[in-house]
């Protein structure tokens, strides 16, 4: 077979951080920032994976008779995530498909980064998707086909094992639908639905400059609230109202009130966090509000927060042009991202 091209988007959450763990709707987009994985038969028969944005040299492997993985790599500990992945998405084609040709990858998450830093545009997810795609094709000869739905049911599983069983997988499905969708679990089951983008919305992305770790943050709101049952639970109930309110907004075509609902839920966020001693709300992120309310927009943390990226939403893009430049002063750099129509595409070249 031929080089196998396989890309997947990153995402940003609009709406329904924390309280989509619990089962309440959440908003997010998938963004024209990609993920790309190349992967084509290894010349030598043993395999490599390479992956400039964690920093390492090409990791080498072998497949073993089992059909499992030998890594053979002085900087393990730095891949040590990725590979597990990728263990687990050979063992399963191997079981679809039989022994897989030995082969080499290469990872590159650069439009997901800035420089060496994570961007908080779920680059995990989208690799694990672009991988996914990659190393089924190889395997099957391009035989294979799922839907969507599917493949992120199969894949959930695996990814928040890789993430220490906190991610809820909103961000895989943004990878593999593409555009803008509703998620929600129903227990742990997935269910997507795919929507268009609300008429008159207009979105800024602010990159606060510090990368943030969503399942240390989320694991450390779980804790808490299992020791604060009460308190927890109203935050929870109000956070789960604006998201159900947000999907009405959606549904109705009314941005003036999600807008609104998204500064309201920003503010619900900074809540959570103060009380839960976290900094989901930084102070780059509360600057960013600030100065954003001050143009008649609203601002948010967009993700688990601590960092990352924040969203401006209005319904006038005319207030972006001073708003950039405010932020710039302060030393915030913004981002103008577009919403990806496209989920995962695999291509052979």
């Amino acid at each position: 077979m031929n080089r196998i091209l396989a890309s997947a988007p990153g995402k940003a959450v609009l709406l329904g951080e924390y309280a989509v763990l619990d089962g309440a709707p959440a908003l997010s987009l998938a963004v024209n920032r990609r993920a790309r994985v190349e992967l084509a038969p290894a010349d030598d028969g043993g395999g490599f994976i390479e992956a400039p944005q964690l920093g390492i040299e090409p990791v080498r492997f072998a497949l073993s008779e089992d059909g499992g993985i030998e890594w053979d790599s002085p900087d393990w500990p730095a891949f040590r995530r990725t590979g597990a992945v990728i263990e687990h998405l050979v063992a399963h084609a191997r079981r679809r498909f039989g022994p897989l040709a030995p082969f080499q990858a290469r990872i590159d998450t650069a439009e997901l980064f800035a420089g060496s830093v994570k961007l908080g545009l779920g680059s995990s997810a989208a690799v694990t998707v672009a991988l996914d795609a990659a190393i089924t094709a190889h395997a099957s000869g391009r035989r294979a086909q799922e839907s969507p739905a599917a493949v992120l049911e199969r894949l959930l599983p695996v990814y928040r094992g890789s993430q220490g069983g906190q991610g809820s997988g909103i961000d895989l499905a943004s990878s593999l639908f593409g555009g803008l969708i509703a998620y929600r679990l129903a227990g742990d089951r997935p269910i997507v639905q795919s929507l268009e983008m609300p008429t008159g919305l207009e979105l800024l992305f602010v990159w606060t400059g510090t990368a943030a770790s969503t399942p240390d943050l989320v694991a450390t709101w779980r804790r808490w609230s299992r020791d604060h049952v009460e308190e927890a639970g109203r935050i929870t109930a109000e956070m789960r109202h604006i998201c159900h309110e947000g999907m009405e907004a959606v549904e109705a075509g009314d941005t003036a009130e999600l807008v609104r609902l998204l500064g309201a839920y920003g503010r619900i966020l900074g809540t959570m966090g103060d009380c839960a001693g976290i900094e989901v709300v930084t102070r780059a992120h509360r600057h960013a509000m600030a100065l954003a309310e001050k143009v008649g927009a609203c601002c948010k943390p967009c993700g688990a927060g601590g960092g990352d990226l924040g969203v401006v939403a209005a319904t006038d893009a005319g207030c972006f042009a001073g708003l950039s430049e405010s932020l710039a002063t302060a030393g915030l750099e913004t981002m103008a991202l577009k919403v990806d129509r496209r989920g995962i595409e695999l291509t052979t070249a």
